[in-house]
């Protein structure tokens, strides 16, 4: 059911019982159900927030998220970085914010991505950590596709660290790694230097970075941070000039 405001005219949604009663109050911009809960949305001026209340109106999730989607047994919850956490049907938190996706694989398992590896969750807790390169069902079984495992010995052949990702090359004390058709920079500690998401990335002498992101290229400098955005069709460096 929905009533405009007094002042600002705008049509809020609530729920009515069957008697007629007021169960949810008139105060949501939209009220979708998910389950035995329900994701609502807060307009003010031109952000609009996300939260999770019960049937009666209780509020489990504080309106203040950027996002709510639904992903088969779980709800996927984004904060302002545009990071998701796992909460189950009924509004209890399973994950920190730490996912770059999530995904409904089934009506009983959806799929996270962290740092480009893919783990799985069931409705109550995770089964299988990031740590995998894909995850598939096939006529309700689970078929889960592993990395390359990659070690960097010491000088007596013992295994000092070790890293699984498609392909992997060292650069100094850094690494450039690749994974899901993306390649990024990582220490030696696999925390990424760079943008997830971009798909080639060259390392060039002078210590600049050349980098292509949605078919576009762009420049990181010695830090990492970017100097030109991805948004030309070619970029090449050639001593102190840049063509693009």
């Amino acid at each position: 059911a929905a009533k405009k405001g007094k002042v600002s005219r705008v049509a809020y949604l609530g729920l009515v019982n069957s008697s007629g009663k007021t169960a949810v109050p008139f105060r949501y911009t939209s009220i979708s159900p998910a389950g035995n809960i329900a994701i609502v949305t807060i307009k003010n001026s031109s952000r609009i927030s996300y939260g999770l209340i019960t049937q009666s109106g209780e509020i489990v999730v504080p309106i203040n998220y950027s996002d709510i989607k639904p992903h088969g047994p779980v709800l996927g919850v984004a904060n302002a970085k545009g990071k998701w956490s796992v909460y189950s049907s009924t509004g209890v938190q399973l994950s920190e914010f730490i996912y770059e996706q999530i995904k409904e694989l089934s009506s009983q398992y959806a799929l996270v991505k962290e740092n480009n590896a893919v783990g799985l969750y069931n409705a109550t807790s995770l089964l299988l950590p990031t740590e995998n390169k894909e995850i598939t069902l096939k006529a309700g079984e689970l078929y889960v596709s592993a990395f390359n495992q990659w070690n960097v010995l010491s000088l007596t052949n013992k295994i000092k660290r070790s890293y699984s990702y498609e392909s992997m090359q060292p650069y100094g004390k850094q690494y450039l790694v690749k994974s899901g058709g993306n390649e990024w920079l990582i220490d030696e500690s696999k925390a990424p230097l760079t943008d997830l998401n971009i798909q080639k990335l060259f390392i060039h002498p002078n210590g600049l970075i050349t980098f292509q992101k949605n078919r576009k290229w762009g420049l990181l400098d010695k830090n990492y941070s970017q100097v030109i955005a991805p948004k030309y069709d070619s970029l090449v460096l050639n001593d102190e000039l840049i063509f693009c």
